[in-house]
This record gives C-alpha cells, sequence and structure tokens, in this order.
C-alpha cells in the first residue's frame, strides 16, 4: 500500500497503448498547484540568504591574497530594487 504511489508513477509510462494524455495527467498537472508554494519558498529563502555590506567586508578580509585586489562593496540604487554587489579588481603592480 505504502509503495502503491510510487509503483503508479514508475508504470504509467509502460501502459498500453501509449497516450500523452496519461503522462500529463499523472505526472503535470498535480505538479501545477505546488508551483505557487515552491515560488513563494524560493523568494523566501533568498530574502534569507542574502548578506549585509557588513557581512561582506568580514566575508573579503578573511580572503586569501587580499592585498592584491582592490574591493568595492556597495549598494546600486535600481528599478525595482536595491542590488548589493561584490566587485574585485586586481591591482597592478
Amino acid at each position: 500500500m505504502l509503495l502503491s504511489p510510487i509503483s503508479v508513477l514508475l508504470m504509467t509510462p509502460f501502459i498500453r497503448p501509449f497516450r500523452i494524455s496519461r503522462l500529463l495527467f499523472t505526472y503535470f498537472i498535480p505538479i501545477l498547484p505546488i508551483l505557487p508554494i515552491l515560488i513563494l519558498w524560493d523568494g523566501i529563502i533568498s530574502v534569507l540568504r542574502t548578506y549585509t555590506i557588513d557581512e561582506l567586508n568580514q566575508m573579503v578580509s578573511k580572503l586569501n591574497n587580499v592585498d592584491h585586489f582592490s574591493w568595492e562593496i556597495n549598494v546600486s540604487k535600481g528599478k525595482p530594487n536595491e542590488i548589493l554587489y561584490v566587485l574585485g579588481i586586481p591591482k597592478t603592480e
């Protein structure tokens, strides 16, 4: 009983006569209601993974060869949102 959903998913392409509609109703249609939830999850996790300027400065300071680069960490005012960026330009010696 527990393996029934898995066996349905695995065996559906092999049911004869083969029909695209069977694949559509088995795989594609059930996924559609979950897409907004997945997009919301991705957006929330992306926001939580962003760094502050202070955190980026700490990360850059711990890098090897930090003295060989000129570092710029700033916020660019863009539309519709601000963009936080890190730019490392090699110093010429």
